[in-house]
């Protein structure tokens, strides 16, 4: 179960990385276009990209030492938090539901 977590958060943070063009980033996320999705503004898109890799660097800290769910939760909320500082109601409403469709993908895949 952590893995999917793993690979869905690390998913996510790399289809919204701001290096990637937004046709793979849609691929990343199944949905075609993510960023186009979130809507994010030239201001958002680094504060962001920040945020995201924060996010992929505890999880590859928390792969790398085999920490506990836990560990993975506290990853989670912290980034949910920074996010909601940076993304207006309708954005993280989105991200919200980009992330419900990012997992009912993969339960589909188990």
């Amino acid at each position: 179960m952590i893995q999917h977590i793993l690979k869905f958060t690390l998913g996510l943070v790399l289809a919204l990385s701001i290096g990637m063009g937004q046709e793979q980033t849609g691929r990343r996320l199944g949905d075609g276009k993510a960023l186009e999705a979130l809507n994010l503004t030239e201001e958002q898109k680094p504060k962001v990209q920040e945020i995201f890799a924060a996010q992929r660097e505890a999880l590859k800290d928390i792969r790398a030492t085999g920490g506990g769910r836990q560990a993975l939760k506290k990853v989670q909320d912290d980034t949910h938090a920074k996010l909601k500082e940076v993304l207006n109601e309708e954005q993280m409403k989105k991200y919200e539901e980009l992330r419900k469709e990012m997992r009912g993908q993969m339960r589909r895949k188990r």
